[in-house]
């Protein structure tokens, strides 16, 4: 990110933001993760214009293989559901948050339908059964190669406790990050999740305030590198049958994380379909 750019300020993203390539990061050369709530604001970036949307969906697409996917609106997965914003996180803690709601023509026209159909891109989620049936209705978008965080969790745990991994209980990102991760995100502001409970419109305020970038970045953020990686090396043997057989149920296309780390790479991906 840009030295001179400030906190929660909504700006023209291909003229502000430097993208750091996260496909060659390794174990020694990792980059600070943020954590602290002025880390995590200062990660965030909102996109609004056809333009920019293009320009980071092509630097995503050409530079990452991983990244994490967040979807925040009303009645997600009904009939009539609204996509509001769309999270993206990068390894090197980048939050992108697509507005949907000022400009729905991001996803089609923003090339953001190519970037989740893209097979060759990683999508990490947690429990993404809400995120692709909302997509799916609002857009027409299939999300392929998706690593699932709620049924990666299920598994290991389940193998941990000897019970039926369909037995294990939900957990929010903020424990996948806690249990699994070694940059552990603040809690999220309580009051403001009850205020998202009560209020169906909760994602439609413009401009969106601070707390809820912060509340929609920590959703992806939570999830990559080190959860990712931590939870995909346990996911071994007889453990990774179990968590395709468990996506497969799901309908999930999911990737073919065997060789693939949460530090990028320049490898071709294969996918189960």
């Amino acid at each position: 990110m840009t030295s001179g750019r400030k906190k929660c300020k909504d700006v023209v993203v291909c003229k502000t933001v430097e993208y750091h390539n996260d496909c060659t990061l390794d174990e020694d050369a990792k980059p600070h993760l943020p954590v602290t709530r002025s880390e995590i604001l200062d990660s965030v970036t909102m996109v609004r214009t056809l333009e920019d949307s293009k320009k980071i969906v092509n630097h995503l697409l050409q530079c990452h293989q991983i990244v994490a996917i967040d979807v925040k609106g009303r009645d997600l997965g009904k009939r009539n559901g609204k996509i509001s914003l769309i999270a993206v996180g990068t390894c090197n803690g980048q939050c992108l948050l697509f507005d949907i709601h000022t400009n729905c023509q991001l996803v089609l026209k923003g090339r953001l339908k190519h970037m989740l159909e893209c097979k060759g891109l990683i999508k990490v989620m947690h429990d993404g059964c809400l995120i692709r049936s909302a997509l799916q209705q609002c857009y027409g978008v299939k999300i392929r190669s998706i690593f699932d965080t709620q049924v990666a969790h299920a598994v290991i745990e389940g193998h941990r406790s000897g019970k039926n991994p369909r037995c294990i209980p939900y957990e929010t990102p903020l424990f996948i990050s806690y249990t699994y991760g070694r940059c552990v995100l603040t809690p999220a502001d309580h009051a403001l999740e009850k205020m998202y409970l009560e209020n169906c419109n909760f994602w439609d305020t413009r401009p969106l305030p601070c707390k809820q970038k912060e509340y929609a970045a920590r959703g992806v953020l939570a999830l990559l590198p080190e959860a990712y990686n931590n939870m995909n090396r346990r996911l071994q043997g007889p453990l990774r049958i179990t968590f395709r057989t468990l996506c497969q149920g799901k309908s999930i296309e999911l990737a073919d994380c065997n060789s693939m780390s949460g530090q990028g790479s320049t490898s071709s991906l294969k996918v189960i379909v």
